[in-house]
């Protein structure tokens, strides 16, 4: 099987190892190629579905339609790689919001500990995705995740109010 770049490929046809260095790669047929990206068309809402798997250029080798089918290897590098792409700390509770000049600070826990950040034009970066669930975007184009609103404590509820 010779690698045509974009393909969609079946989980059977590709295997996913780590080289000496650590970086993934993908073997597809007899040819390998060293990954430098592994992003999913649907990051938040189904990030195991249309994973693009890119070489070192960004150049889009192939489309992964689902990646539960992959054998177990390949399916825990995936994951890691996709993790490590979209690191999106999940809010557990706000201990304060301020806006100082149309900046707004966030103090928040998330499940990856304590976070201190800012989000300028909230209107834009602090987005609904339905069901409750809200994805704040800083400054520094991180994502942050509030899965449901409502299950925030009262008062980061409160907190937030006016930005949501």
């Amino acid at each position: 099987m010779s690698v045509e770049y974009g393909a969609m490929l079946k989980p059977a046809d590709v295997r996913i190892t780590r080289n000496e260095h650590g970086d993934p790669v993908a073997r597809i047929g007899e040819t390998q190629i060293v990954l430098g990206h592994v992003l999913s068309v649907f990051p938040i809402s189904n990030r195991g579905a249309f994973v693009s798997l890119r070489d070192l250029n960004g150049d889009e080798i192939a489309v992964l339609e689902r990646t539960d089918d992959l054998d177990g290897t390949s399916r825990h590098i995936v994951h890691e790689e996709l993790n490590r792409s979209y690191f999106l700390p999940r809010i557990e509770e706000i201990f304060s919001v301020t806006d100082d000049l149309n900046v707004i600070t966030w103090n928040v826990f998330t499940d990856k500990g304590s976070r201190t950040f800012e989000v300028r034009d909230p209107r834009k970066n602090v987005r609904s995705v339905g069901g409750g669930r809200y994805i704040v975007k800083d400054v520094d184009g991180n994502r942050y995740d509030i899965p449901r609103l409502g299950r925030l404590p009262l008062k980061s509820q409160t907190l937030i109010r006016e930005f949501v």
